[in-house]
């Protein structure tokens, strides 16, 4: 509208103002896009920080459990033997560590 013969009473006028707003709600749109696309992965971030929290929180209780239940026995060397307190468990091979806590907890599945 930088023209100056163009002013209200002009028909290109209105036109050229109409295409300024279809432009204004174009841009509009797509910022509420841009922040709704940013709202949705800060919510999936969300999501999986949760689920990273709950699953650290699970491990601290495995932790809790081994730090909870020492075992004694006795270590031999060639200066004699000495008793010794360990934290540990047995699993089949394939278990993951967590598995073979959760068994030793009672099939407590964390």
């Amino acid at each position: 509208m930088s023209d100056p013969t163009i002013n209200e009473s002009h028909p290109l006028y209105w036109h050229r103002k109409f295409d300024a707003k279809v432009q204004e709600c174009a841009d509009l749109q797509a910022r509420l896009d841009e922040s709704e696309r940013h709202r949705t992965k800060n919510r999936e971030t969300a999501v999986g920080l949760q689920a990273r929290l709950e699953a650290a929180e699970r491990d601290a209780e495995r932790l809790q459990y081994l730090a909870n239940n020492p075992l004694g026995g006795q270590v031999t060397t060639n200066d004699g033997t000495v008793d010794v307190v360990f934290w540990g468990i047995s699993a089949h091979p394939k278990a993951t560590l967590r598995e073979a806590i959760d068994a030793a907890r009672g099939g407590v599945n964390g």
